[in-house]
């Protein structure tokens, strides 16, 4: 193993320890987690204000149905849950390559993640999709 890398790793290491354990406590906690898929109330401040919803509405109930392999519910909630959903399981998987020092697989995964197009691609297309949304949402008022 590269030195260099080796080091990072050591470095690194109660990072990708605290990581790897807050996404697996998120994979567990969305799998027993019965979402309501029709809330009474919302804790949204943005749906509470303006009745409009907000970009991650619906998110936690989609997390929560592909979790439980509700692929079809998944998307109905939000077309973004199941993308979530995988990129938790991406930086579950990227803290353990980490934690056991696979050096390969890890600086692969590493560059996709520092990579400053994918990230803007991302939230360009969240912004879309969060303004089709609004659109269709104030068509259904009128």
């Amino acid at each position: 193993m590269n030195d260099k890398v080796y080091k990072y790793f050591e470095s690194q290491s109660f990072l990708y320890c605290g990581i790897f354990l807050l996404f697996s406590a998120i994979l567990i906690t969305s799998y027993f987690y019965h979402a309501d898929p029709n809330p009474k109330i919302s804790v949204c401040m943005f749906y509470n204000l303006t009745k409009l919803p907000c970009p991650g509405c619906g998110l936690t109930r989609s997390f929560c149905a592909i979790a439980k392999g509700h692929i079809t519910e998944s998307f109905s909630f939000h077309i973004f849950g199941p993308l979530l959903f995988a990129s938790v399981i991406f930086g579950w998987a990227f803290s353990l390559l980490a934690l056991c020092k696979i050096e390969k697989p890890f600086l692969l995964c590493q560059s996709l993640v520092t990579n400053d197009s994918f990230i803007k691609i991302a939230g360009c297309i969240a912004l879309i999709y969060w303004l089709i949304r609004l659109f269709v949402t104030c068509r259904s008022f009128s």
